[in-house]
Order: structure tokens, then sequence, then C-alpha cells
């Protein structure tokens, strides 16, 4: 039986969702700039404390935005070489160090078992 004080309260009711505005796009609709502008005027409803506001973006074309990325990459291509090449060392450093105590431990097995094969092979000459 659990003693949590939690336990003993009944559970929250599922949170409904918030209602939706008849002039927002759904996902089977398709919508132009000039649908924005043709809707009537729907009387303000009361702000809700967790809204976000929402603002429209201007169209960019697809090589406006192939220009910013290479643009950024270019810009950025230094910096990511040398933070690609420090990443990369800290990954062989640690990997290598993991690798060291594995031979040392192998070397170890291998001269151990060489030692042991030739001292009992020493004593029954």
């Amino acid at each position: 039986m659990p003693t949590d004080d939690e336990s003993l309260l009944p559970p929250a009711p599922p949170l409904a969702p918030p209602p939706v505005s008849r002039f927002v796009p759904t996902l089977t609709e398709v919508i132009s700039p000039g649908d924005a502008a043709a809707a009537p005027a729907e009387p303000a409803a009361e702000p809700q404390p967790d809204a976000v506001p929402v603002t429209a973006a201007a169209p960019v074309s697809a090589q406006a935005v192939e220009l910013a990325v290479d643009a950024l990459l270019a810009r950025l291509a230094p910096e990511l070489d040398r933070l690609v090449a420090e990443a990369v060392g800290r990954v062989l450093h640690e990997h290598m160090l993991g690798f060291n105590g594995r031979l040392q431990k192998a070397v170890g097995d291998v001269v151990r078992e060489a030692v042991t094969k030739a001292v009992a092979e020493g004593g029954n000459s």
C-alpha cells in the first residue's frame, strides 16, 4: 500500500484542448495570402495567459534559403573545422587511454605465460 500523500489524491481530470478559431488553418486546408485579407473580422477574444503571439512570415524562396545556408556555412566553416578536430582528438584520446590499459594487460599476460613456460621447461632440463 503506497504511503505517498499524492497517492491519496484523486486523479486530475484531463485538460480540454483550447477552442480553435474558425480562421486557423488545419492540415487539410490550403490558404493563400489573399485569404487572410478577405476573412471577416471576428470579435477579439480575451487574451489567454499562455498564448504565444503568432506572426506571419514573408514567403521565402528556396534559392534564398539555400544562399543563406551557404553563406552561414562559409562563415562558420573555420570554427566548425576546429570544433570537429577537437572533438575527434578528444574521442581518440579517450579511446587510446582505454586501449593502452588493455594492451598493457595483453602484453603482461603473454610475458607471464612465456616466463611460466620457460621456467617449467628449464626445471625439466
